[in-house]
């Protein structure tokens, strides 16, 4: 697996090195011809760049900062390509993306120093693709020294990173001079000269960050991230989230550097993280957020596409008060009583009609009878007549049926238990015992999905329990659960002895989920994240890692393939074990008791 890893990985340098060098091409002939009016010299060498940037990499439509309404200089007769064009000037402004193509060229005119104003505006006027190319034309500036360092400034604070400025200095009858610059953001903003005519104008500064140092932090799901101490005490990152930015930063030349250094393995629930990046105070987190709950324009592409399903036990074994509850039911002494006290009424008629012989409490109650109901041997007339023979031998087939049946439903029962019900519905999960916990926050979040089972909602503030009882396996509770993270705990139960839980399909909490990495507003390593996501999703890359972050949590000791911990082996007999023939003796003695008192009662009145 490594070894392929190795492998995959040098292939991906080697595409985006070849990548950086694209730009350093030769130019072939220009697709768009100069125009016979661009006669100023200036004018000339701005139609010729456009072009050449046209020609290192085609863009859909031209967007136009003027500083002001009045042209000046050769701004008058600046050429364009015949491209769609918007032209903004100092009372402008709309969020491009909102109805353009984001394939665009930005330029910018300039003849009178840095518009504060003008550059808020386009800010605006760029929101979400401000990595876009700009272009920024600058003309007989006074303190250029200061124009650069305000730029500067400027793209930074607006987290432009894609810029090509010229600076031209002319006079009437004098020569002009221009001078180019080219925008480096990483590892910090800077200015470099543009000398070489065959170099790129732009160029993918994302594919290397010069070892810039990106703050992240880490989600509590370990399915995601997942941090451990190797043999040397070392932490050590895992899961499919994780292993993601981590690729990202070899990959793209960055370093990582923990918001809590002291404590790198601190972990915090996914919304916690979220507002992080949203303080800026992380660049990105080593954690997924839902779609739905944030703004897509600020997120990478989704990363996964899950569902929210409920992690519900597996049927139990029914305990022992439960199998002589279920043997010595209701139904089964209605069943007794009701046969004897046909059987007697019938035999006390008999006895009445026959011989002469009556006996009030035997026509409810035969001492005759009793016995026979319950399959034992009765006493019986020595020659009795054929209908008193009818009734024995029927007597003793309802005793010989019920005793048989009680003798099977018992082995049955005590050597093979059966199961409960399973709980396959939400119904069948309001209407039983267990219940369904959750921390407070995963409880806000999925509230208007659990309101057909609020009853059974059972809410902590500690979400580190829930996961520590989820994990464990603990049948006492049912959870939420994404598909990703019950993989992790389905292959536990696979590797071990038995399932303990599963996933019914008609209890889906939310289905087809998308995740995505949360990032800062108009963050620049937006595009780098989904470049690198979608390799890794044609690689099958999250694949093993899934399978590694299992493995790595084994080792570990995360999770243990043992038997879980209510499982029962050999065990003696005990109280509990024999509770049905006590409550039986119990009952047998209290009754007896009760009618011995009533008979002394009786017979001292007579």
């Amino acid at each position: 697996m490594k070894f392929l890893y190795n492998i995959f990985l040098y292939f991906l340098v080697a595409a985006n090195t070849q990548a950086i060098v694209k730009g350093q091409v030769e130019r072939q002939p220009y697709q768009i011809p100069l125009p016979s009016k661009v006669n100023d010299q200036l004018g000339l060498r701005y139609a010729s760049l456009i072009m050449d940037i046209y020609q290192e990499q085609k863009f859909d439509s031209i967007l136009l900062f003027q500083q002001s309404a009045t042209n000046s200089g050769t701004f008058e007769n600046l050429y364009l390509p015949s491209l769609p064009k918007v032209i903004i000037s100092s009372h402008g402004s709309f969020c491009f993306k909102d109805f353009y193509n984001s394939e665009i060229l930005v330029i910018f005119t300039l003849h009178s120093g840095l518009d504060w104003e003008l550059m808020e505006r386009a800010a605006y006027v760029l929101n979400y693709m401000r990595q876009t190319r700009i272009l920024m034309l600058a003309e007989n500036i006074q303190q250029e020294e200061l124009l650069i360092a305000q730029l500067l400034k400027v793209f930074e604070l607006y987290k432009m990173t894609n810029v090509f400025l010229t600076l031209a200095q002319f006079q009437e009858d004098e020569e002009r001079t221009s001078k180019y610059l080219m925008l480096y953001p990483y590892p910090e903003y800077q200015w470099r000269n543009w000398l070489a005519a065959q170099s790129p104008y732009y160029t993918e500064h994302w594919r290397n960050f010069g070892n810039k140092s990106l703050k992240t932090f880490v989600e509590v799901t370990s399915s995601r991230a997942f941090i451990f101490k190797d043999s040397q005490g070392n932490f050590k990152f895992s899961g499919y989230v994780a292993n993601m930015i981590l690729l990202f930063a070899q990959l793209y030349n960055a370093s990582l550097s923990m918001l809590d250094p002291q404590n790198p393995g601190n972990k915090s629930h996914y919304l916690v993280v979220n507002e992080m990046v949203e303080n800026q105070l992380l660049d990105f987190a080593m954690g997924l957020t839902p779609l739905y709950q944030i703004s897509p324009r600020n997120t990478s592409d989704a990363y996964e596409v899950n569902e929210v399903l409920m992690m519900i036990p597996l049927a139990k074994q029914l305990t022992m008060q439960e199998l002589y509850a279920a043997l010595l039911s209701g139904q089964f002494f209605a069943s007794l009583l009701m046969a004897t006290l046909v059987f007697s009424m019938v035999h006390s008629i008999m006895e009445y009609l026959q011989y002469g012989l009556w006996h009030r409490l035997d026509l409810m109650i035969s001492n005759r009878i009793l016995p026979g109901i319950l399959g034992l041997s009765f006493p019986c007339r020595s020659r009795p007549r054929t209908s008193l023979k009818m009734v024995y031998m029927l007597l003793g087939f309802f005793g010989l049926y019920i005793t048989t049946l009680f003798a099977a439903n018992n082995k049955s029962l005590f050597t093979r238990p059966p199961l409960h019900a399973d709980i396959r519905t939400f119904d069948d999960l309001s209407r039983s015992s267990l219940k369904y916990l959750t921390s407070q926050q995963d409880f806000n979040e999925l509230k208007e999905f659990l309101e057909p089972i609020r009853k059974s909602v059972q809410v902590i503030d500690n979400r580190t329990i829930v996961v520590e009882h989820r994990t464990k396996l603990n049948t006492s509770y049912a959870y939420s659960i994404t598909t990703t993270s019950f993989d992790i705990l389905w292959r536990k139960q696979k590797f071990s002895c038995y399932f303990t839980f599963h996933t019914p399909s008609a209890m889906v909490i939310h289905p087809l989920m998308p995740w995505c990495y949360n990032l800062q507003y108009n963050s620049p390593y937006k595009e780098a994240l989904n470049y690198l996501m979608h390799r890794i999703h044609a690689a099958g890359l999250e694949h093993i890692w899934r399978s590694q972050v299992f493995y790595d949590q084994l080792r570990s000791k995360e999770i243990h393939l043992s038997k879980p911990p209510n499982s029962r082996g050999v065990e003696v007999l005990g109280f509990m074990h024999l509770f049905g023939i006590w409550m039986i003796a119990i009952v047998g003695f209290t009754s007896s008791t009760i009618v011995f008192i009533i008979e002394l009662w009786m017979g001292r009145h007579r």
